[in-house]
């Protein structure tokens, strides 16, 4: 039988800040993000077993979302790989438009590849999602295209929950 002092000695040990990376169109609600997921953190919360359940911090990092004379994206993230190895990376995108997907797809392939702890792409308005299955042969379910991997990706408005630890 385990003893029960090993338990009570045991304590919180909070992880570092996740990350939330953002597309220049999502910055008011990266910030807004910020702001009620610290305002969270100092008031834990207690479960109905009475745990407590701590939230995570959330540190905003910028990407330059710049383009070449062609029109084709230029993107640079600063100290990516210092800001992702290890820690929990959030991505807040939106595919608002066809122009803005492709420069956010090459956010989303990079990030992972960063030794991440873990990667949740958020995109509260996401189109071509709506068309995961194919009905007629030779239509392309863009849904599947785009997500068939092991990315988590998270639709609607309880964005703070998902940053939760």
């Amino acid at each position: 039988m385990a003893d029960s002092g090993l338990l009570e000695k045991a304590s919180y040990v909070p992880r570092p800040p996740a990350v939330l990376f953002y597309h220049k169109s999502m910055s008011q609600l990266a910030q807004s993000i910020c702001e009620r997921c610290s305002h969270a953190l100092k008031s834990p919360i207690v479960t109905q077993k009475g745990l407590l359940q701590f939230q995570q911090s959330v540190e905003l990092r910028s990407v330059s979302w710049q383009q070449f004379p062609d029109g084709w994206p230029n993107l640079f993230i600063e100290n990516v790989k210092q800001d992702c190895a290890g820690r929990d990376v959030i991505f807040l995108g939106s595919f608002h438009s066809p122009e803005v997907v492709f420069e956010q797809l090459s956010i989303l392939y990079k990030i992972p590849r960063l030794l991440a702890r873990s990667f949740t792409a958020i995109v509260p308005y996401f189109p071509t999602g709506t068309m995961e299955r194919e009905e007629v042969e030779g239509r392309v379910a863009t849904a599947k295209v785009h997500w068939g991997g092991g990315h988590t990706l998270t639709f609607g408005d309880r964005l703070c929950d998902t940053l939760q630890g």
